[in-house]
This record gives structure tokens, sequence and C-alpha cells, in this order.
């Protein structure tokens, strides 16, 4: 729901002192987007990317590098993530099956922006009426 496109990153350029999340910022037809790692916000390694996710926060968006696309499809029937499985509960929406039967953990794109958000601002708070962490 909060996914505008995929896109193959051309240039990033670095953000001085930005937190690690903030890879830099990228030319997206004329507008400057954030390029975000999730890595190290679901406490996990940070490897490179060719590829991010536009992903979408009301009137926020920023590209989230990802590793590889899958493939789109839609899906009705997301199940929560039972306990700790070692992702922050909070920027995930829960757990989606493929028509292959793979289980995939599902993000939560606003959640992961907030995230991102407060890792250069740690004292700030959530929009009101943000649905996410």
């Amino acid at each position: 729901m909060d996914a505008r496109e995929v896109v193959v990153l051309d240039a990033i350029t670095p953000v001085p002192g930005a937190p690690a999340p903030l890879v830099g910022v990228m030319n997206l037809r004329g507008t400057a987007l954030p390029v975000i790692e999730a890595r190290p916000l679901l406490g996990l390694p940070v490897r490179g990317a060719l590829r991010a996710l536009v992903v979408a926060d009301g009137d926020r968006r920023a590209a989230v590098l990802i590793e590889a696309v899958l493939g789109l499809a839609g899906f009705d029937d997301v199940a929560p993530i039972a306990g700790n499985e070692g992702v922050p509960s909070a920027l995930v929406r829960g757990r989606v099956t493929t028509e292959t039967g793979e289980t995939v953990t599902l993000l939560d794109g606003p959640a992961l922006l907030a995230a991102a958000r407060r890792s250069w601002n740690p004292g700030a708070t959530p929009r009101a009426g943000h649905r996410g962490a």
C-alpha cells in the first residue's frame, strides 16, 4: 500500500553527518529523495544494493534500498508475527505467503520512514495520525 515504484540507483549524494539509515539523497525526476538503508533499523548488517523501493507516508517519500525485486503481487491475508522473531515489531505489518508458498515479512513503510526520521532527530515525536511506530 505504501510502495510507489522500484527505481534503479544511479547516483547517490552522501549527506555529511547523517545517521546510519540515511545513505544520502538521489534525484528522482527532478525531486531530491532521501535514500534509506533499512537494514540497520532492522538490526541487520548492511549489504550492497542496486535498486530502491520508493515508499510514501502521506506526502513524504523516500527510497529504501533493496537487494532484489521478487515480483509484484497483491495480497489480502496478512498474518501477525508471533513474538519476537528478530525483527523490530514496530516496523513490521506482518507476514504474507506468496503463490509459491514462501513466507515473506511485510514491513510497515510509514513506520520505517518514521524510524529513519527519529534516527536523525531522536527527540522527535511521530506525527499525529501516524499509524506506524
